[in-house]
């Protein structure tokens, strides 16, 4: 589906309790795959969704352009602040619809694949119809993973604490992670399996 092989797995051997939707921009024959990236995260799988709860670090983090790169000391360079780029994060699969009145429209699919308690695979493509040159296709992605790019760098040093200290700006904090607890069960394993082992 959708050009890729959906694998499901649960804890408690159930069967899959929903479907993946076909989306059409990716398995279209108006439509082609034209790039894709690919990153190792050393992170909680939780992280890479609650990102877009985490609304205090959108406007540091995301506002400046894609131009002035993914290195944090340099992105708060007003020279770029022409060219702007808005994203969000969903857990494990996420379709991201791209709409642009020049550009038309594109698809990127994300997916977010847990190897180990603190590593995930995630992988972004990009899709547009055929009509549109690659090179575009190409450049939209390649502005998306520079503003990935940007939270990796925090990911990759922060520590994932159960339990954080918020303050009430941070809410939407707290409500992500209730919604996410829904895709545990009693037998999920807990974060303090070893890295290395895959028996967690």
């Amino acid at each position: 589906m959708n050009n890729m092989i959906m694998v499901w797995y649960h804890c408690d051997g159930t069967s899959p309790a929903w479907q993946v939707a076909e989306q059409e921009e990716a398995s279209s024959p108006n439509w082609v795959f034209r790039a894709g990236t690919e990153h190792f995260v050393s992170v909680h799988i939780e992280e890479i969704p609650e990102n877009a709860a985490d609304v205090a670090h959108l406007s540091f983090l995301h506002n400046p352009s894609v131009i002035s790169g993914n290195d944090l000391r340099f992105t708060d360079n007003h020279r770029w602040a022409f060219f702007r780029h808005t994203w969000e994060i969903g857990p494990g699969l996420v379709m991201m619809a791209l709409s642009h009145a020049f550009l038309g429209k594109g698809l990127i699919i994300q997916t977010v694949t847990p190897l180990e308690p603190l590593l995930q695979h995630v992988v972004h493509q990009i899709y547009f119809p055929r009509n549109v040159p690659s090179f575009i296709a190409k450049l939209i992605l390649w502005a998306e993973q520079v503003q990935f790019e940007r939270d990796v760098m925090i990911w990759n040093n922060k520590r994932f604490l159960s339990k954080p200290l918020l303050v009430k700006e941070d809410a939407a904090i707290l409500r992500h992670r209730r919604w996410f607890s829904q895709f545990y069960s009693q037998n999920s394993q807990k974060l303090s399996a070893q890295k290395g082992q895959l028996d967690w």
